[in-house]
């Protein structure tokens, strides 16, 4: 399989936020998924479940020979060997990661769902992918990435950009 473009997706609200997604994004590299770009770190509310910590959200376009499945499945490890806690369904968590796009693939399974099946309706996805890639067009959609952003439902993240620590 050549090198594929992929969109993951990064959240954290327990420990130290911004070094988790730092870990992740090792983890990732070491295993053969290269960053090419990294949007800026947004603070964000919680959705869904909102008794828990601010979450830090950020964005990251990669390229991989690994197939989408193989990839889901080295995610999930890394978010287990990071420590993730997973027993609040989207309850507070150090590390989440997740596929958004797989270049043009659309995939539907129990596990594995490519474009990521809410990705159009979380600010806390669409503001830093807009930051990276405004005007792609993704698989089955009309809108570009700016304007599903207009559009998105979302009214409770409110996604503030943050300055790095060096």
């Amino acid at each position: 399989m050549d090198n594929e473009k992929v969109v993951l997706a990064f959240g954290s609200n327990e420990g130290k936020r911004e070094e988790n997604i730092k870990t992740a994004l090792k983890f990732l590299e070491t295993n053969g998924v290269k960053l090419e770009k990294l949007s800026s770190f947004y603070n964000t509310k919680p959705v869904d479940y909102t008794n828990q910590p601010d979450f830090i959200n950020c964005v990251g376009v990669f390229s991989t020979a690994i197939t989408p499945f193989k990839l889901l499945r080295m995610i999930k490890q890394i978010e287990k060997r990071m420590g993730r806690n997973t027993k609040i369904e989207k309850g507070p968590r150090n590390i989440d990661i997740d596929i958004i796009f797989y270049e043009r693939v659309c995939t539907q399974t129990y596990n594995l769902q490519i474009p990521h099946g809410e990705y159009r309706n979380r600010m806390f996805v669409l503001f830093p992918l807009s930051e990276l890639m405004p005007d792609y067009i993704p698989v089955n959609e009309k809108l570009t990435v700016k304007q599903l952003l207009k559009k998105c439902p979302d009214k409770q993240s409110e996604p503030k950009k943050i300055a790095m620590k060096k």
